[in-house]
């Protein structure tokens, strides 16, 4: 057997005992999220979160809150439509760069 052969043979093993259930499917075990502002500002919190859910997306990114109700209105929508909030970018940073 070749080394091209052997790593041809071996790769799909890996990708298998990663996530069955990915494998199972033939998909790569890749979720895909979007960030918040991305998505239309015309539209509420719930109704942005819904359209990623309807557009396959599987996760939410949210920029830091600038207020609590926002902060909850957010967290509302994240459970109402199950799509979960993976990660919070803080806005912050923007004004003061390391370089």
């Amino acid at each position: 057997m070749h080394r091209r052969d052997f790593l041809a043979a071996t790769s799909g093993l890996a990708l298998a005992a990663a996530s069955p259930a990915a494998a199972a499917a033939g998909r790569l075990p890749i979720m895909k999220a979007v960030l918040l502002s991305m998505l239309p500002a015309k539209l509420t919190v719930k109704d942005r979160f819904q359209l990623a859910k309807d557009c396959g997306f599987v996760a939410i990114e949210a920029g830091t809150a600038k207020d609590m109700d926002a902060a909850n209105e957010i967290r509302k929508a994240s459970e109402q439509t199950g799509v979960p909030v993976h990660s919070v970018m803080n806005m912050s940073h923007w004004q003061y760069p390391l370089s």
